[in-house]
């Protein structure tokens, strides 16, 4: 990997590590909004409890000729018990998966990454299909260009968390996979670059991914893909967006990567075994 070029006193770099600091901010801050969220929709469902008993129990006392309250005071229960059930997303559907209030599920979906360990292990794999380049990561929002002096540099981003399977839901409707041993998801690939200087190319940027481990998603159409290309000032921006079905998780533990592999070593020697023991069976440790 090239050595970090100075433009003045703040490289490309330093705009990198800046964006991933305002990706942490923002992260948090959605976290934070999310728990508000889970707790407000828990106290509005025990609130709707009790505001549709009072109303039912308005209503019974009416039946039986007891005017227990005024109009005014039978509107105000009413209308508030049609608030908190609209609140509460009472009679909604629930998220299959987990139960949940769908409007907490599709915030907790929506969540903004707090970490890059997807594009950080991309922009490692990548190392050798660029050559010259300098490749960053992050999981930020770039504010601003590189200098002519950076150049070439590419970035690695994403825009989601990386999926290792360890979460209990499944993700978007599929079951995990290995949990903890592999990593997947989205990232999107920027090279800016001289009009001298080589660009994105997609296919062979996916053959050095394969023979680095890395398995992509729809790896027939980027044979025949291309870059997107535009233009800022004197240089060129290539983007190239990538689904990563799955490649190895950096931050793997020692002890899930031997069980892996004691797993593969058994299956090289006891393929005529009637019952071989499962890869589920290795990754729940049994």
């Amino acid at each position: 990997m090239a050595t970090t070029k100075k433009t003045g006193s703040k490289t490309f770099a330093d705009t990198i590590a800046e964006a991933d600091l305002k990706g942490a901010e923002k992260a948090a801050q959605a976290r934070t909004e999310l728990a508000e969220l889970r707790d407000n929709v828990a106290r509005w469902r025990d609130e709707h409890v009790e505001a549709a008993q009072r109303v039912q129990w308005i209503r019974g006392n009416f039946h039986r000729g007891k005017e227990v309250v005024d109009s005014a005071s039978f509107a105000e229960a009413l209308a508030n018990e049609e608030r908190l059930k609209l609140l509460s997303g009472h009679g909604q559907d629930l998220d299959a998966w987990t139960g949940e209030d769908r409007r907490v599920r599709i915030a907790e979906k929506n969540l903004p990454p707090a970490e890059k360990k997807l594009a950080a292990a991309i922009a490692s794999a990548l190392g050798g299909a660029l050559p010259g380049a300098e490749i960053l990561s992050t999981f930020g929002k770039v504010e601003g260009s590189p200098a002519e002096s950076d150049l070439p540099v590419a970035v690695v981003s994403q825009s989601k968390a990386t999926y290792d399977g360890t979460r209990g839901e499944a993700l978007d409707g599929k079951r995990p996979f290995m949990s903890g041993l592999m990593i997947s998801g989205e990232v999107e690939v920027t090279l800016y670059r001289k009009p001298e200087h080589r660009e994105l190319f997609p296919p062979k940027i996916a053959k050095h991914l394969a023979k680095e481990g890395v398995t992509l998603a729809h790896t027939d159409s980027l044979v025949n893909a291309e870059t997107v290309t535009r233009s800022e000032g004197e240089y060129e921006v290539d983007t190239l967006r990538l689904t990563v079905e799955r490649m190895g998780n950096p931050s793997a533990s020692p002890e899930l990567k031997s069980r892996y592999a004691e797993w593969i070593a058994s299956r090289q020697t006891s393929l005529t075994a009637p019952t071989p023991q499962s890869a589920r069976s290795i990754y729940a440790g049994n």
